[in-house]
């Protein structure tokens, strides 16, 4: 069962193979894509960092390029 705002081509590659809790930081993380851009010194990767997940500069990268978040770039822990 996939929760209304997860359910969008972004998140397609994910449903299913990642939690609904992993799914809800990167949304949280994705209303930050406007604020931070993909200026690297704002964003500081703290998501990568702590979590093994796309920050917000990583996440606009991955969506211009493929249009959505590629399961290989999600932590496997």
């Amino acid at each position: 069962m996939v929760e209304h705002m997860f359910n969008t081509l972004v998140y397609k590659n994910l449903h299913n193979f990642v939690s609904r809790v992993t799914q809800d930081i990167i949304f949280h993380e994705l209303q930050q894509v406007g604020i931070i851009s993909t200026n690297n010194s704002t964003c500081g990767y703290t998501l990568r960092v702590t979590h093994g997940l796309p920050c917000a500069c990583e996440l606009k990268q991955l969506i211009n390029i493929y249009g959505s978040i590629p399961l290989k770039f999600i932590h496997v822990h």
